[in-house]
């Protein structure tokens, strides 16, 4: 009994934890880390736009299993991270986080999902040692050994 108490437990933490963001980790390397995220908006354009932010939000604040960026890259809390930092955080949301996306590979066409809320799926590739590297030298977080 108390074991499937323990597993149902550990499942919900895995549910919420990634489906905060909608995304799952594929693998990853020392740089790169590789996502599946769905990302939901009234166009491709929107819906691809929010699959990539939550990756990188996923990165930022959960971290991605299995792969050497387990941990989150800030393990403040989010908001009061985003309200410290807001005009960053909102530069960084709008364009600048294009520049640690590797790749995005659409893996399901846009469409509606179960929910009829129009989304699209991607694979995302994500520079996380160069996002690390970026927010250490932009005061966001502490450099590492220090």
């Amino acid at each position: 009994m108390k074991k499937t108490i323990l597993i149902l437990c550990l499942s919900l933490i895995a549910v919420f934890a990634y489906g905060q963001y909608h995304c799952s980790p594929l693998g990853g390397t020392k740089n790169v880390v590789v996502l599946r995220s769905i990302g939901y908006g009234k166009n491709v354009k929107k819906a691809m736009k929010d699959a990539e932010v939550n990756a990188i939000k996923t990165i930022l604040f959960v971290g991605a299993e299995r792969t050497p960026f387990n941990s989150p890259l800030i393990t403040e809390d989010r908001l009061s991270v985003e309200q410290r930092n807001k005009e960053f955080f909102e530069n960084f949301y709008a364009e600048t986080y294009m520049n640690f996306i590797e790749s995005a590979e659409t893996t399901s066409e846009f469409g509606k999902d179960s929910a009829k809320r129009k989304c699209l799926t991607q694979d995302i590739r994500v520079r996380a040692l160069q996002l690390r590297v970026y927010l250490e030298n932009n005061g966001i977080i502490r450099k590492f050994g220090f």
